[in-house]
């Protein structure tokens, strides 16, 4: 107590010298927060999915243009992936959207994405409450469905299961709630729904480059066989498809 007591004596007769250290400590607690708190988000929190080391970011590219620049993908080319492939467990693809919700009263917008079947299986996270998407729901033809995430089940519907087979519209279209992700759960971009892709795989949207795309690798597949994988399939497509897949 004597100590401290001297301390903060000191401390008084010099009150210059005092407001300088107390602004020093003041900044270095709170680059040390910031900085922890970046850390704790990046690195002590990692992204909620299964085995994430087993999880490959994919893209298209080609040498000859925009100086080899990555590409989106083609949804026709992913389609070629996912069928042919023989060192991914899992593939999907996925764009960022947004969708309105409206009623007489108001509307609100929500970040979403559109998705291929298996995008959920591929990140190795499974809904807390229904089902994900199925290759029907994701053809031209599907019923209309959606999963929401969970911190808009729990805002907009109170947390209550009963919201699964409820309707919701979406830009003036009534979806099906089918799922409900884990808390926690808002890839991509902080995403509050997810909707799944209706599209058909045809020679004219072959060209089309719309999607980014993750995967998984199979069991003992490693990231540089999967490349090795992808370019020769890429190799047939450019051969079979020259118009849209030369280089």
């Amino acid at each position: 107590m004597p100590d401290l007591r001297h301390a903060f004596r000191q401390l008084l007769k010099s009150p210059g010298f005092t407001a300088v250290a107390l602004v020093t400590l003041a900044l270095g607690i709170g680059a040390t927060t910031v900085t922890f708190s970046l850390v704790n988000a990046v690195l002590l929190r990692p992204f909620p999915v299964a085995h994430p080391g087993q999880l490959l970011a994919l893209n298209e590219s080609n040498p000859k243009r925009d100086s080899g620049s990555d590409l989106s993908i083609s949804y026709t080319n992913f389609c070629d992936w996912r069928r042919d492939n023989r060192t991914l467990a899992r593939v999907a693809v996925y764009e960022d959207s947004s969708y309105t919700i409206a009623d007489a009263a108001s509307a609100e917008e929500f970040d979403g994405a559109l998705v291929s079947a298996e995008f959920f299986e591929t990140l190795g996270v499974s809904p807390a409450l229904g089902r994900g998407f199925t290759r029907a729901e994701e053809s031209p033809t599907g019923v209309h469905v959606v999963v929401l995430s969970h911190d808009f089940w729990k805002n907009r519907f109170h947390s209550d299961p009963a919201a699964l087979g409820q309707s919701l519209r979406l830009n003036g279209i009534p979806r099906t709630i089918i799922g409900v992700m884990p808390a926690g759960f808002r890839f991509p971009d902080n995403a509050a729904l997810w909707v799944p892709i209706r599209e058909q795989a045809t020679a004219d949207n072959r060209g089309s480059h719309d999607y980014d795309g993750v995967a998984r690798l199979a069991p003992g597949a490693t990231a540089a066989q999967a490349r090795a994988d992808l370019n020769a399939i890429a190799v047939r497509l450019a051969r079979e498809h020259p118009a849209t897949n030369a280089d």
